[in-house]
């Protein structure tokens, strides 16, 4: 009874259901009887889609002539960087000419809310 309940279900299956649908979609696209894969969205990894991406990468400075690094920032504990804006300046020539500067981060919780926006020099 519940085999035939199962096969003849039209709702996929997938581990956990993806925990939440803003986290993953149940894939059933290469299965079998509707036993699908989890396709985690951006920022959520694991079978289930359960676990939070907490990649990081470290730029380095190419380093050069013109301009100067300024001390490193981060965001608050427990955030991400959900947006950034910056500003770009025009070429002048014999001059600092690094193109971009002020990049300013908008640091966001794991559900997107905006928390702060960080800056660590004007440029």
């Amino acid at each position: 009874m519940a085999l035939e309940r199962y096969l003849s279900s039209k709702t996929p299956v997938c581990i956990n259901n993806c925990t939440d649908p803003s986290h993953g979609e149940c894939d059933t696209s290469k299965s079998y009887f509707l036993l699908g894969t989890c396709k985690c969205r951006p920022g959520w990894i694991g079978v289930d889609c359960s676990e939070k991406d907490r990649k990081t990468y470290i730029i380095e400075p190419e380093g050069g002539p013109w301009g100067d690094y300024q001390s490193w920032v981060y965001c608050p504990q427990d955030t991400w960087a959900i947006g950034f804006s910056q500003r770009v300046e025009p070429p002048c020539g014999n001059c600092d000419d690094t193109a971009l500067n002020a990049l300013e981060l908008v640091c966001g919780d794991a559900h997107g809310v905006q928390i702060a926006n960080i800056r660590s020099s004007n440029g």
